[in-house]
């Protein structure tokens, strides 16, 4: 494998408790790397038939191998987003926050898939120390007569970000932002 991978242990699963409560938890032991704790809680309150409410959190938790990384680190992330669905329309609110001594590290367990809710097109909004918000806006058209056709527009704006090239800081405190506009037909 080109990217180093002797082993991983990998134990998890997920649960729905009922159709509006779910919840999973996964933990991962990176040989010689790091282990990584992840965790989830997806819980959607129904108002009526046209309105909700979506709560999701995300957490990751990694501990760096000391002798691999030279140094003892960690890094906690995690994202708290709240959707509110009424008709054809969703709002969304939601924040992620990088706490630790170094940013969220991808690596050699699941190249860059991470679920969090500012983890996005472009930018992960992932760096050490990084708060970010997100302010998102989406349409169904199914409500006007074109099922499979929907569009969304979203705002993230991070900061107090450490940024690294390589193993060089690049900055400190610094800010960043994305805009994402879709029209999408399924």
């Amino acid at each position: 494998d080109s990217s180093g991978l002797e082993s991983i242990n990998v134990l998890g699963g997920s649960y729905s408790f009922n159709d509006n409560l779910s919840a999973a938890l996964y933990a991962s032991d990176l040989e010689d790397t790091f282990k990584k704790n992840y965790a989830n809680l997806n819980y959607t309150v129904p108002f009526s038939d046209e309105q909700s409410l979506n709560v999701d959190f995300n957490i990751y938790t990694t501990d760096y191998d000391k002798k691999a990384y030279g140094k003892s680190l960690d890094n906690t992330i995690w994202s708290l987003a709240a959707a509110y669905t009424f008709g054809a329309h969703t709002l969304t609110l939601a924040h992620q926050r990088s706490t630790g001594d170094a940013g969220y590290d991808y690596g050699a367990d699941g190249g860059g898939t991470i679920y969090l809710a500012n983890s996005i097109q472009l930018k992960d909004f992932n760096a050490e120390d990084e708060t970010s918000w997100q302010g998102r806006y989406d349409l169904d058209m199914a409500s006007f007569g074109v099922p499979g056709l929907s569009f969304m527009a979203r705002y993230v704006a991070g900061d107090n970000a450490t940024l690294y090239e390589g193993t060089t800081q690049i900055a400190d405190d610094a800010s960043r932002w994305e805009r994402n506009f879709e029209a999408k037909y399924v």
